[in-house]
């Protein structure tokens, strides 16, 4: 009984937790192209200079890592 009230609850948290839209920007080496993904996710389990993961809209973990930096934005929605 203890066990699927604790359930219940994480659901309620999670129905009511914020959505993140999440941009990330990377650049081509050799010709110095721009790109750009965009990512929905509720839940962002690291957030560091060089490293980025979180869970999308799909419940997949994304994890991004880069030496020199990321460049992304996170707006809430």
């Amino acid at each position: 009984m203890k066990e699927r009230l604790k359930k219940i609850w994480n659901a309620i948290k999670y129905w009511f937790a914020p959505e993140y839209k999440i941009t990330v920007f990377r650049t081509q080496d050799l010709t110095g192209n721009v790109f750009k993904d965009e990512y929905i996710s509720k839940k962002i389990l690291i957030q560091k200079e060089k490293h980025l993961k979180f869970r999308d809209s799909d419940k997949k973990i994304v994890e991004l890592r880069s030496s020199n930096g990321l460049d992304y934005r996170i707006v809430e929605l």
